[in-house]
């Protein structure tokens, strides 16, 4: 099992229950994420997002259940992220996945193009 680091398990978490749409049980998730981390981590994980505003808790018998937080207006995790990381820069962001070693295709590139392209135009 590979570990990862809290933050990539904490959108995983979100997309889970994004997906989702009407809420899970830490099992719910644990099932979704194919049992790759333990009961207790999960577990741990969502109550901090709960902490952080990210999901809201609700009992449900003898467990909870998760939802994403809807009154709160969303500033993405990855928003929060480029404003940590990159100083809200977005070029600097653009840089460092260009830069990294993550094999990026020409179709791909082509498709960055065309994006750029449409947001210099005011299209996107």
């Amino acid at each position: 099992m590979k570990k990862r680091i809290f933050g990539e398990l904490e959108l995983s978490i979100l997309n889970v229950l994004k997906q989702n749409g009407s809420g899970c049980t830490v099992h719910d998730v644990l099932q979704a994420l194919k049992n790759e981390d333990k009961y207790t981590t999960i577990m741990t994980v969502m109550n901090r997002l709960v902490a952080k505003g990210e999901l809201h808790r609700e009992r449900d018998g003898q467990s909870y259940r998760y939802s994403l937080q809807v009154q709160k207006p969303r500033l993405s995790l990855f928003e929060k992220w480029k404003q940590r990381i990159f100083d809200g820069k977005s070029a600097q962001m653009i840089s460092y996945l260009l830069e990294s070693d993550h094999e990026i295709t020409d179709e791909e590139l082509e498709k960055l193009e065309k994006m750029i392209e449409a947001k210099r135009s005011g299209k996107l």
